[in-house]
């Protein structure tokens, strides 16, 4: 890498991460703005390597899609039903497009699009609002909560852990995979993956997440943490195959150019997309058994 690149990298880093880090704490509409404006910026990327393709998305169907998606999983406890509308309104405006042959693969990558998206980017949303979603879901257990450490602060750990440990199992991945890579872990899809960075993201991955309960060890127990962290690492690698093969497809480098040094949003957020839902899945999974005990 050029130091230029590096450089660029670095000024990113610098600008985005307080943004970033501000939003997560405080939550509210200032995480739903982000998220939206993310999930907006992201859409017009995977739109554009669609017509790279020569596909002909439902723009506007899809932004409007992936907006109320969004808001719905802010607003609404229960907001999957709000899928199912999200898909009949885009196959029915397809039916305005012009072009009958482009159905299949424009509304088809459409509403793939907004669920690889916005769908998966409002697990952010409900990860910061864990907390207060166990409250309110075990409101009857009452002293239990508190000898749990349940509170508002919950969601704010569980949002920071993943977004932590993939960012630096990302980082970790990178160095080790550019000093000792060999072995190729999908070179028809993204040459310079190896399996020698596998590893070093999964140890990085295991560091953050020891340094992690360190720093709130009531929060959630190390072992969790641990097995979690793992999870995280192989999430955040598939994400990234997954986008590197849609890049593949349109034969473009990078989504976008939003992040000088960085690429797009896409390029940002796709290890993002898979772990955010993972470790969602898991913190229920987790509380569930607890409170069931």
């Amino acid at each position: 890498m050029r130091f230029g690149e590096l450089s660029k990298r670095i000024l990113t880093a610098v600008i985005g991460v307080p943004i970033l880090i501000f939003a997560l704490i405080t939550g509210g509409y200032v995480l739903l703005t982000l998220v939206a404006f993310v999930a907006v910026i992201g859409l017009w990327e995977f739109f554009h390597v669609m017509e790279l393709r020569g596909y002909k998305p439902v723009k506007t169907a899809g932004y409007l899609s992936g907006l109320v998606i969004v808001f719905s999983a802010y607003f609404l406890q229960n907001y999957f039903l709000v899928l199912f509308v999200v898909l009949l309104f885009i196959l029915f405006m397809g039916l305005f497009e012009k072009d009958n042959k482009a159905t299949l693969s424009g509304t088809g990558g459409t509403i793939f699009g907004v669920f690889y998206i916005a769908g998966l980017l409002t697990f952010a949303i409900k990860l910061r609002n864990l907390g207060t979603f166990l409250m309110t879901q075990y409101r009857s257990l009452g002293s239990f909560l508190t000898t749990q450490h349940i509170d508002d602060r919950t969601g704010i750990y569980a949002i920071f852990f993943p977004i932590a440990v993939i960012f630096i199992s990302d980082t970790g991945a990178y160095f080790i995979g550019k000093a000792y890579g060999k072995r190729r872990v999908a070179p028809a899809i993204s040459p310079k993956k190896s399996w020698e960075g596998v590893g070093g993201g999964i140890a990085a991955s295991l560091i953050a997440a020891f340094v992690i309960w360190m720093i709130a060890p009531d929060r959630f127990p190390l072992k969790q943490a641990v097995i979690l962290s793992v999870l995280l690492s192989i999430a955040g690698l598939a994400g990234d195959l997954v986008e590197s093969r849609i890049k593949r497809d349109a034969e473009v480098k990078d989504s976008g150019t939003i992040f000088p040094g960085h690429g797009g949003v896409m390029d940002r957020i796709d290890a993002l997309l898979f772990g955010l839902p993972i470790a969602y899945i898991y913190f229920l999974m987790y509380f569930k058994f607890i409170f069931s005990r």
